[in-house]
């Protein structure tokens, strides 16, 4: 199942990354496009060496690409600095742990003083801090109780995992797309209940979005 994990997100993300439908794809390997839908969304991946190498074709990618975690093109093209894995640090220093964020809905941030964590020399800059996640709506990047690190120093960029705050008050994390005035909060969960969210940030009545930091690092206690 986690190798059809994988390949669900790698698809989806290369995919995309060409401006390519569901039904476009579809077409190209002459299979119907609820195939694909349950390639992307519930699992599943293509049973066959030769559909396996048709894709690699249309897509001019690795099986790896495909069917990898940390070398997956989703990986690779969309966690530059996290590739998910929990690793041993080397620690120069700590940085406070100020709340709650809720990878899900937008709810109230807690900032409170909850410790702090060992992180790496490269994000132990003032200003940086670790934000606990709450929920499973970005549970292919960051699971449920996880640690994310923010960082404050760098502007998330459309395709970044970023803390966002909503309505002032709100905040929540979320993979991050700006086009033409517009701010979508896109989910990156294998919960299908999550949909994305699109901001008009030209229009006065739509609610104030803030982008506080991009996630570049994660920690799981065990």
């Amino acid at each position: 199942m986690a190798r059809n994990s994988n390949f669900g997100k790698n698809l989806r993300a290369l995919r995309e990354d060409r401006n390519m439908t569901q039904a476009r794809l579809a077409a190209a390997l002459d299979i119907t496009t609820a195939t694909v839908s349950h390639w992307e969304n519930r699992g599943t991946s293509p049973n066959s060496k030769d559909a396996i190498e048709q894709l690699c074709s249309v897509f001019n990618v690795t099986e790896n690409d495909l069917f990898g975690y940390s070398d997956g093109y989703y990986a690779k093209t969309r966690l530059a600095g996290f590739d998910g894995k929990i690793k041993p640090i080397a620690a120069s220093g700590s940085l406070p742990i100020i709340g709650a964020a809720y990878a899900g809905e937008p709810c109230p941030a807690f900032e409170l003083d909850c410790g702090s964590i060992p992180c790496p020399e490269e994000y132990c800059k003032k200003g940086n801090y670790f934000i606990q996640i709450t929920g499973d709506s970005m549970n292919n990047v960051l699971t449920d109780g996880s640690y994310a690190l923010i960082d404050t120093h760098v502007d998330a960029q459309s395709g970044d995992v970023a803390l966002v705050k909503v309505n002032g008050d709100d905040a929540t994390v979320k993979r991050i797309k700006k086009m033409d005035g517009f701010i979508v909060l896109e989910p990156d969960s294998t919960n299908p209940s999550h949909k994305r969210r699109i901001i008009d940030a030209t229009d006065q009545s739509s609610p104030e979005v803030r982008i506080l930091g991009k996630v570049v690092y994660a920690v799981v206690r065990l």
